[in-house]
């Protein structure tokens, strides 16, 4: 496995994690997000793979739909975005 908590390469886990903080932080910057939740934001991306536990119940809500979307492109999981309405 690549990413995520049982990733082989650990160093690349980590990369992946710490761009992933360079890049959604320059976005949101650049669009002017509130300063409050974009540190949130941040410190979910700064983790999400290696961390076990999550810090937040946003930060368990990322969690699972990262772990669903990884059963989705093993096509284990037919999600129809379509399919819900909320």
């Amino acid at each position: 496995m690549v990413f995520g908590p049982k990733a082989t390469d650990k160093k690349l886990n980590r990369l992946h994690e710490t761009e992933g903080v360079s890049i959604a932080s320059e976005i949101l910057k650049n669009v002017g997000y509130d300063n409050d939740k974009t540190s949130e934001i941040l410190a979910i991306i700064d983790g999400h793979d290696s961390r076990l536990e999550a810090i937040s119940q946003n930060d368990q809500i990322v969690k699972d739909a990262d772990k669903l979307s990884k059963l989705k492109h093993q096509n284990t999981l037919n999600i129809k975005p379509l399919q819900f309405s909320i």
